[in-house]
């Protein structure tokens, strides 16, 4: 992947994000216009594993694609890149304190980074009332079709839309999208490292 391509997906998915930053500054996420989402740091359920597979698209620039696998615990959340070919490419640990740990290969170690691909995640599939309290400015709601995140006028911001294993997410507001293939969800009775899913 040329750098130039990387740097332009990673600056268009962190469009006005160096202006958004707050105390924890890494766990507030710009959505567009004065709309933000406090990343959540824990889990409350069982454990959970995923692997989603992610192409992104923007009308200005080349598809990029990767991996995501993202391992969600009471004791915090792991997030880990992957190249197609499974090559680890950045790493994120939030702990359930708010504190992060991230590391990664140039460019890919911009924090802002990892910031939307979990926002996306979060708002894509975790709980709408757990979701909630942590948005500004913002109100997500459920659809027949999947999920839309409003600003305070109403004004759609972001939207998925789903089908089966297969879910499309069009950030209006950033003016990119993502279409995201979920390769396994398990519920884990013992902790496991991300990398090491398939």
């Amino acid at each position: 992947m040329p750098n130039r391509y990387v740097l332009s997906f990673l600056a268009l998915l962190a469009l006005s994000g160096c202006q958004m930053l707050a105390t924890p500054a890494h766990l507030h996420v710009p959505l567009g216009g004065a709309a933000k989402l406090q990343l959540l740091t824990s889990w409350q359920g069982t454990p959970q594993q995923e692997l989603v597979a992610l192409t992104w698209f923007h009308p200005e620039q080349p598809s990029q694609s990767m991996q995501v696998s993202s391992l969600r615990e009471r004791q915090g959340i792991t997030v880990v890149g992957l190249s197609p070919l499974g090559q680890e490419l950045w790493r994120a640990r939030i702990q359930h304190d708010g504190a992060l740990q991230s590391s990664g290969l140039p460019p890919f170690d911009d924090p802002r980074l990892m910031q939307q691909v979990l926002a996306n995640l979060q708002l894509a599939s975790w709980p709408i009332a757990a979701l909630q309290p942590q948005l500004a400015d913002a109100k997500l709601i459920e659809t027949a079709s999947g999920r839309t995140l409003l600003d305070a006028e109403g004004t759609p911001l972001w939207r998925l839309t789903h089908d089966g294993q297969h879910s499309q997410i069009e950030h209006l507001a950033l003016g990119y999208r993502l279409e995201l293939h979920l390769i396994t969800r398990e519920t884990l009775s013992t902790v496991t490292d991300p990398k090491e899913q398939p």
